[in-house]
């Protein structure tokens, strides 16, 4: 009985950290499969081999989508591409609401994204959700590059912008 125990302790361990390992990953390289299509094809391929979304996998699976239709040249696969990437984003905040780290990522796509799709509406909501969670991101150097973000884009107000401490 205790091997068993040992070895289903082991297996949940070692799944914690591939999945731990796969985040880092799709955090490490989002900024720049903005700015680089084969970084961005390459998380792709990688998440969708994926056992299993856990919704800050789902948030990033969807985000990656919606950066990847700016790589598209036909409207329609530009159109349908977004339309995933929603559709993922949407779903992990059904299941994770508050996460400010999904927030984050909604935010950047919202801030970026043509205004002919109107996918901009939650702006002050994501931030106002990433600000008030901002105690609950992983680690100093997510809090940085969201700090970072959110201070290149002006979308803080002094109180929030005091709040924010690394």
């Amino acid at each position: 009985m205790n091997m068993m125990i040992y070895y289903g302790l082991s297996l949940l361990f070692a799944t914690s950290i591939s999945l731990q390992s796969n985040v880092d990953q799709l955090r490490k390289n989002y900024l720049a499969a903005s700015q680089d299509e084969s970084i961005c094809k390459q998380e792709i391929e990688r998440i969708k081999d994926s056992s299993g979304e856990s919704p800050i996998e789902m948030a990033y699976h969807g985000a990656y989508h919606m950066l990847w239709a700016q790589y598209l040249n036909a409207p329609l696969s530009k159109l349908n591409s977004f339309k995933k990437g929603k559709k993922l984003m949407d779903s992990a905040l059904q299941k994770r609401y508050g996460d400010p780290e999904i927030h984050f990522l909604r935010l950047t796509i919202q801030q970026h994204a043509p205004g002919i799709l109107k996918y901009n509406t939650n702006i002050q909501e994501d931030v106002d959700q990433i600000t008030k969670h901002w105690e609950s991101l992983p680690s100093a150097p997510v809090k940085k590059q969201v700090k970072d973000f959110l201070t290149s884009n002006q979308l803080l107000h002094d109180t929030q912008l005091k709040k924010l401490q690394i």
